[in-house]
């Protein structure tokens, strides 16, 4: 009797119930049933219900166990697929558990744990999120990792500030596998590196088999959170240090960082970085976005057309490359390998132009009383364009004289000026 009465039960009969005994509105109700399981959350409202259940205290747990059953059902039968058949989660675990290789055994670890998520089942491999530096921390006992409990300096609640999750592997019910979701690590139990890129992943055995179960990052997320920039360092990451290949998913998002004038991650090139090491030549697809980038430009010039095609000069980038004077003195050294006549009278703009800003914020600082302007030297490029025109000088012009470490001779008249003008101008 009580079976049938579950049974004719409506869903809006039991959200009503659920509302009335915990207090909680109605409305409410199906949306944390659907945050625990999209695809079964009317078994979570039937079994919240019914008191199997308590939201939210046991969410992370049924999230995990129904991503389980969803991820495996493909191996059960017709019948045993059906979520409506299992009354409680032990119901569903008793199939499921058999299937992944979960044993009784203590050694086995018990993901249930605060902040942790399954997110992927392979056969005996399971795939946890772990947000919570305790629960980090306890997952890692029996490995070499520095996020273990035991560890003298544990770093669980470091990773977790620095990256907000890690991904671990378990192989029936012991890690394996260890990564953050930049791919900027990955490390098997004995704290090695696996990355297709690791220096010591020759010693790594089956390491194919755990860069297998590295899951590729969803990019088009990261995107929408963050930015374009990002979403290409973490697709780059991912492509070079677990694929070793080209992977066409991230390219995308690369050519759009370059595009959006992303491109540049923590001081490097995501798009040259790509071009280089998973294209090995030319990628022509971004080149029109990198050429309107001096430095990119410069960079891409040398490090692609110049050292791996052999191409000595990229004139169609030229216009934009002689618009920063560190581009100019790059492209100089590295792809013309000379004098650069063309972009010289460039080049004495940008110290005309610094010099005369640097006046004018020394005036105004004057006149101010220090309330405003500078006495201190400015420059519109992050390095002085007569510092970097002096070094052009160096290397193609001129050699140094002893008037001073900062004055040239005579052999490049028209520079002379402006290195002495500021010499004087913060020697006052």
């Amino acid at each position: 009797m009580r079976l049938c009465s579950i049974i004719l039960e409506t869903v809006a009969d039991q959200i009503e119930k659920i509302a009335s005994r915990d207090k909680v509105p109605a409305a409410v109700v199906p949306v944390m049933a659907k945050q625990v399981s999209d695809k079964y959350w009317k078994w979570v409202v039937r079994s919240w219900s019914n008191n199997i259940i308590r939201l939210p205290d046991d969410a992370n747990k049924v999230h995990n166990i129904l991503q389980q059953f969803k991820t495996l059902s493909y191996r059960l039968s017709p019948q045993q697929r059906d979520i409506n058949v299992y009354r409680s989660l032990d119901d569903i675990k008793q199939v499921v558990d058999p299937i992944i290789g979960v044993t009784a055994s203590k050694k086995s670890h018990d993901i249930n744990l605060p902040g942790v998520t399954v997110v992927d089942v392979k056969g005996p491999y399971t795939t946890i999120s772990i947000t919570d530096p305790s629960s980090l921390a306890k997952l890692g006992r029996g490995t070499s990792w520095c996020t273990r409990e035991d560890h003298p300096d544990c770093s669980a609640e470091n990773y977790i500030r620095r990256f907000g999750k890690v991904f671990m592997v378990l192989q029936s019910g012991r890690p394996v596998l260890q990564y953050d979701p930049q791919y900027i690590e990955i490390k098997d139990i004995d704290n090695m590196s696996i990355s297709s890129r690791a220096v010591f992943s020759a010693e790594v055995e089956d390491r194919p088999k755990l860069l297998s179960l590295v899951i590729p990052p969803d990019l088009e997320r990261i995107a929408a959170e963050q930015d374009w920039g990002k979403a290409a360092q973490v697709g780059f990451n991912y492509a070079y240090q677990v694929l070793n290949s080209r992977w066409p998913e991230a390219e995308s998002y690369i050519l759009k960082a370059a595009q959006s004038g992303q491109g540049i991650q923590h001081g490097e090139s995501v798009p040259i970085a790509y071009a280089v090491h998973l294209i090995g030549g030319r990628w022509k697809e971004v080149e029109r976005f990198l050429m309107k980038d001096p430095k990119e430009a410069a960079m891409y010039a040398s490090q692609i057309l110049k050292d791996i095609e052999g191409i000595n000069r990229w004139p169609e980038a030229e216009p934009y490359i002689i618009k920063h004077p560190d581009a100019i003195l790059h492209y100089a050294r590295l792809v013309i390998e000379g004098r650069w006549p063309e972009a010289e009278p460039y080049l004495l703009k940008y110290c005309k132009d610094e010099l005369e800003l640097n006046k004018q914020m020394q005036d105004e600082w004057a006149r101010s009383g220090g309330r405003s302007g500078s006495n201190r030297f400015v420059s519109k490029w992050g390095q002085s364009a007569i510092h970097i025109a002096q070094e052009y000088a160096r290397d193609f012009i001129d050699e140094p004289t002893e008037l001073a470490i900062h004055i040239l001779g005579d052999r490049w008249p028209e520079l002379e000026p402006y290195v002495t003008d500021m010499s004087n101008l913060f020697e006052k």
